[in-house]
């Protein structure tokens, strides 16, 4: 989570709806695969925030055309008017202030809140606790650490079994054989 200045110059927070996958065309149009929720469920924000060196910075939406996938939208951003504007955003995170969040998503456990929790396997074995989750084009990962070692499992809504928020915990089903590489 990041804080913004919204209009009205009060702090907002702002949660990572996705990232930024690649150029499309050589007009300044980027791809942006949603993590959170479907493409759909977004209608056009006004404006989105992308991560820059650690801080968001407010991008106005031109266009926004979804992919049959809906996990993906082709979108136009204000002043990235070509391939070479475009180029460095490829990889960085997308962040939606968290006033325009679809209704029905909001109040639902996001993977960037999950730091500081404990990972456990399907097993109910503990694993390690969340440190951050770290952001590799196309494959967010969460890192955990146990007793100073780094284990990383991808962020996949298909990986995750359960969060217990109240305790703290995340019930993850790593594909067989990663947990082995670490331990």
């Amino acid at each position: 989570m990041h804080l913004i200045i919204n209009k009205k110059g009060e702090k907002e927070a702002c949660t990572r709806m996705g990232f930024i996958s690649k150029t499309v065309g050589v007009d300044g149009a980027v791809l942006l695969i949603c993590s959170t929720g479907s493409a759909h469920d977004f209608d056009r924000p006004e404006h989105l925030f992308v991560l820059l060196e650690g801080k968001p910075v407010p991008y106005e939406v031109r266009s926004m055309l979804v992919r049959a996938s809906g996990d993906e939208a082709v979108i136009r951003l204000e002043g990235v008017d070509d391939i070479l504007a475009a180029r460095p955003l490829c990889g960085l995170g997308v962040y939606l202030p968290d006033s325009e969040w679809p209704e029905h998503l909001q109040g639902e456990q996001k993977a960037e809140d999950l730091g500081g929790f404990n990972a456990y396997d399907k097993l109910g074995t503990w694993i390690g606790t969340i440190e951050e989750i770290l952001e590799y084009p196309g494959n967010p990962v969460f890192k955990i650490v146990r007793e100073g070692k780094e284990i990383l499992i991808p962020v996949a809504d298909e990986l995750i079994r359960d969060i217990l928020p109240e305790e703290k915990s995340v019930f993850l089903d790593p594909p067989d054989g990663l947990l082995d590489l670490y331990l």
